[in-house]
């Protein structure tokens, strides 16, 4: 499996077609200022709907959602 490198943390890549990284952690600071936050938060992968996406590490699910706002 391959493995992407985030802020000296090894990761898993979460997804089978090696999809592009649309947005990385901290990203895009101005967006998140109305919520007061420093910035994004996560990796967002590019890929169509539907797709099959693995665990980037081992862990738990805490919680499932949906926002249709983002």
């Amino acid at each position: 499996m391959t493995k992407i490198e985030v802020s000296k943390i090894l990761l898993n890549y979460p997804v089978k077609d090696h999809s592009q990284v649309t947005q990385r952690f901290g990203e895009n600071p101005a967006e998140y200022l109305k919520f007061g936050r420093a910035g994004h938060n996560g990796i967002d992968f590019g890929v169509p709907a539907g797709s099959h996406v693995n665990a980037a590490d081992a862990g738990v699910v805490e919680k499932v959602g949906s926002d249709k706002s983002g």
